[in-house]
């Protein structure tokens, strides 16, 4: 049994140990069950005090607060992102709704971003197309692996510039 489930295993024998007890009636028969808790309390604390002065404890403590924190941190960046894409997205909006208030026609997708001369060149190749796969922007593009053509498409898709749609084991991108 390691500490862990030994300490586990102490708690739930004091816990066991505890059990309802009628209240004295005299000040000395309190006297003497306090006394009695509080000599209980300070051996249940030596015994901590105790493990503690134990290097593999605090090695086992430290591990578990690193671990902790780790996937806190995690948890914190994963939400720091969500909060990022609704600030885009928000951000997105509020251009769009100004620009109806003032009357001004929305722009193409196309438009609102640079691209960069790769993703240009994919984009009007699928505008072209009026749709494709990875498999054919690879061989179009001379790309080794459907990765790269993949990656693209799927850069071009986040950006709302395509939309996506999969048919059996292929995902073919159109224009919007």
């Amino acid at each position: 049994m390691d500490r862990d489930q030994q300490l586990a295993s102490d708690s739930m024998e004091q816990s066991a140990k505890n059990e309802y007890k009628p209240m004295p009636t005299g000040l000395e028969e309190s006297l003497k069950v306090v006394s009695a808790a509080r000599d209980e309390i300070r051996r249940e604390v030596q015994s901590i005090k105790d493990r503690l002065d134990d290097p593999v404890v605090i090695g086992a403590l430290m591990h578990r607060t690193v671990i902790e924190k780790e996937n806190t941190n995690r948890i914190l960046k994963n939400i720091s992102e969500m909060f990022e894409r609704l600030e885009r997205k928000m951000g997105e909006l509020e251009s769009r709704i100004s620009r109806l208030e003032a009357g001004v026609p929305a722009q193409a997708p196309s438009q609102e971003r640079m691209l960069g001369e790769v993703d240009d060149e994919i984009f009007a190749f699928v505008k072209e197309r009026g749709r494709a796969c990875a498999a054919e922007v690879q061989k179009h593009f001379k790309y080794r692996g459907a990765n790269a053509a993949s990656a693209r498409l799927s850069r071009l898709y986040e950006l709302g510039l395509l939309e996506k749609q999969q048919v059996g084991r292929k995902v073919f991108y159109q224009t919007k």
